[in-house]
């Protein structure tokens, strides 16, 4: 069964290597913990450019609840990871959905 998935990036964003890296992880993760946890519905994944930030973000059902022993690093590492930027991680649920926004700023120091 396929996840159905609305993704807005856009077409020419330029964002320097190191930063760029951390973007892709986050959508990875939020991505990844999508088709492990969420509920039935779309996923929607945005890229864009706010003010100077990159900002990276999910929304999707709440699904099923994740496993008690956690296994990787997951948003733990990541929220650290997008902190060595200078930049914020945030998860959680809101309302019936699960949402995780990502805010870096592109002029960031390099981890």
């Amino acid at each position: 069964m396929g996840m159905p998935l609305r993704a807005e990036v856009p077409a020419h964003l330029e964002v320097p290597g190191p930063l760029s890296r951390t973007a892709y992880r986050v959508c990875a993760e939020a991505l990844s913990n999508a088709a492990k946890y969420a509920g039935p519905g779309p996923v929607t994944l945005g890229v864009s450019l706010d003010d100077g930030d990159l900002v990276v973000g999910s929304r999707n059902r709440v699904g099923r609840p994740g496993p008690s022993k956690r296994t990787g690093h997951g948003l733990a590492g990541l929220t650290e990871s997008v902190a060595v930027f200078g930049g914020r991680l945030d998860a959680g649920p809101v309302a019936s959905d699960w949402v995780l926004s990502a805010r870096l700023p592109t002029g960031g120091t390099r981890g």
